[in-house]
């Protein structure tokens, strides 16, 4: 399957190629983390499609380790992931850099009340898989969780919103709380730098062949990524 994927693709980017439009046109398929889906791809797509609005696109959304073998099987022309990538057959570009928060209802003033609660409330996180949750079960284990009871969700505003009603805690980026229209119905508590960073990678496969939609997409992430570290940050620092 994954061969016949990458002939088909193969096909339409020849005929891309060989057609007398000047500007990129045929289709593209990117594969994107919720969150980035929600809150920075709109921009990315905005910018794209100043210039290549001719281009069909159809953007999946999946857990890091999804998206990586879609990348790998040819379906999904390239995919925003989360960092590092270390593997000999892919590029990666970067494209932004996320600053990862603890999300808890208002009512808790600090994690150590997450820690203390008996019974254990609820860890809201997304399927196996997922970079967000491997980081919220690895500070959680460090903070002393010995047991930890997860629920999982298929989209953020289910997370958020049982959030906000007390159910729980989870970690996501800042960038998608401040989105939120229940911003103010949760308590963020900021993390050690250190563990907070975590960069975004656009992702695609070496031996694919860049079509022209494909390149442009990049080109973009790439002054979208310089124009970020150029512009003095806005973040307000909340500590709890």
């Amino acid at each position: 399957m994954p061969y016949a994927q990458q002939l088909l693709a193969l096909a339409q980017k020849a005929r891309e190629t060989v057609s007398n439009h000047p500007a990129a046109s045929g289709s593209l398929r990117i594969g994107s983390l919720p969150s980035t889906a929600a809150v920075r791809l709109p921009e990315i797509l905005k910018a794209f499609f100043a210039h290549c609005h001719n281009v069909d696109v159809a953007v999946e959304t999946g857990t890091a380790t999804e998206l990586t073998a879609r990348v790998m099987d040819y379906r999904v022309d390239g995919a925003f992931v989360s960092g590092p990538v270390n593997h000999a057959e892919l590029n990666a570009v970067p494209a932004f850099v996320e600053e990862l928060v603890l999300l808890t209802p208002l009512a808790w003033p600090s994690v150590a009340k997450y820690l203390a609660s008996t019974p254990i409330p609820k860890v809201l996180v997304f399927q196996p898989g997922c970079f967000y949750r491997q980081k919220l079960e690895a500070y959680l284990s460090r903070a002393g969780a010995a047991q930890l009871n997860e629920m999982e969700f298929g989209t953020l505003d289910g997370i958020i919103g049982c959030v906000s009603a007390g159910l729980g805690i989870t970690m996501l980026p800042r960038s998608v709380i401040v989105a939120s229209g229940r911003r103010r119905q949760v308590r963020i508590h900021e993390l050690p730098r250190e563990a907070s960073r975590v960069e975004t990678l656009f992702i695609t496969h070496q031996a694919q062949v860049v079509s022209s939609a494909l390149e442009r997409l990049i080109e973009v992430i790439v002054v979208g990524r310089k124009r970020t570290e150029q512009r003095p940050s806005q973040v307000q620092v909340e500590r709890g």
